[in-house]
């Protein structure tokens, strides 16, 4: 794993805060969070990162049984109710972008369980953005390892609505945490414009204070230095945004897009089934976003493309855009945070997620 990131040592760096965050701070349990990721890389077909939890999995109390029941849909297997729940979120956000009613209810039941629940929805986009990079890199397992990860089947499950009353209110700035006033101050988001912290998206964020300031490096690395140009870095969210159904991040990312010269034209197709864009790069990063999403990779054809006209570590920076988006999305969509003034509405696209 370290050493594929090594190919982009920039883009390593900011990982690093998020990564120590979800494995090693989490929220939930060790056999809690090893669930999670276990269930989450089988999923999306991540046979290294499978491969190793299995290991850490079973140091934190998960038998052997259960990792084989980790491959099926998780009403198909015995598990706890606490369990059964836990790994039915991490198919819901997976399939649908978000938690249903039920998840949402019984995840937040006991007070102050907010702070978990955005810790869920961290930990499966987080292992997901993982799973991607290592199948999109092609990362061989460990000298020693046989792959553990075999055939993987899902529920089909209906999206939820995405409207509704709202879960968790945003946080107002003047009720957060001083240590994250303080970090978030500093950061080139915030730097010039501190209002900027009243948006609806870090508010929500901030019900989780510790995650929120370890995504702050991987915020900053793909707004502010990562290789993509703006104008394609934008075209990643808008698509990813979409294919995770968040209505929010969409809605602002394609006000940011137009700030940078895409057109209405451009953007209208960037959400159509099958972009047909004249920029050739931008459909080819399109094409890269609609794969990560529907195949967990991107083909030889088409990373080779990409290598050829840029390099190795602008494609990192393209996986690693499009999975972070899954973070910010997936909790947004489940907090249901109320939406900026705006009438940029999410279109009814609905392109078919599945297990692979």
């Amino acid at each position: 794993m370290y050493c594929t990131l090594a190919n982009s040592p920039a883009l390593f760096e900011a990982w690093l805060a998020l990564g120590a965050q979800v494995l090693r701070r989490s929220e939930l349990t060790p056999r809690q969070r090893e669930l999670v990721i276990l269930r989450t890389t089988a999923m999306t077909a991540g046979t290294y990162p499978f491969t190793q939890h299995v290991r850490i999995g079973k140091e934190a109390g998960i038998t052997d049984d259960e990792i084989g029941a980790l491959h099926r849909a998780p009403t198909l297997s015995d598990w706890s109710e606490a369990d059964r729940l836990l790994l039915s979120a991490v198919d819901e956000l997976l399939l649908t972008g978000m938690l249903s009613d039920e998840s949402w209810s019984a995840l937040t039941a006991a007070p102050g369980e907010a702070r978990r629940v955005i810790g869920v929805t961290a930990t499966v986009a987080f292992y997901r953005m993982a799973a991607w990079m290592l199948n999109v890199a092609g990362t061989e397992l460990d000298p020693g390892q046989q792959a553990a990860l075999g055939p993987v089947s899902a529920h089909e499950i209906s999206p939820p609505a995405s409207s509704g009353p709202t879960r968790l209110a945003p946080e107002p700035v003047d009720q957060w945490q001083r240590a994250l006033l303080a970090e978030t101050a500093s950061w080139p988001r915030f730097q010039d414009h501190p209002e900027r912290r009243s948006a609806g998206v870090y508010g929500t964020l901030a019900h989780n204070p510790e995650l929120f300031r370890a995504i702050g490096p991987l915020m900053a690395y793909i707004m502010v230095d990562n290789e993509l140009s703006d104008r394609h870095r934008e075209m990643v969210i808008v698509r990813s945004c979409l294919r995770d159904r968040a209505q929010y991040p969409y809605r602002q990312h394609v006000a940011i897009a137009r700030t940078l010269g895409l057109s209405a034209e451009e953007l209208q197709q960037i959400s159509e089934p099958h972009p047909m864009l004249d920029d050739q790069l931008g459909s080819a990063v399109i094409q890269a976003v609609d794969q990560l999403h529907d195949e967990n990779t991107i083909d030889d054809e088409l990373f080779d493309a990409l290598v050829a006209q840029h390099s190795v570590p602008w494609v990192f920076d393209l996986v690693a855009t499009a999975g972070f988006y899954g973070l910010v999305s997936f909790t947004l969509n489940s907090a249901r945070t109320p939406l900026e003034p705006g009438e940029t509405l999410l279109p009814n696209l609905i392109l078919e997620k599945t297990a692979r």
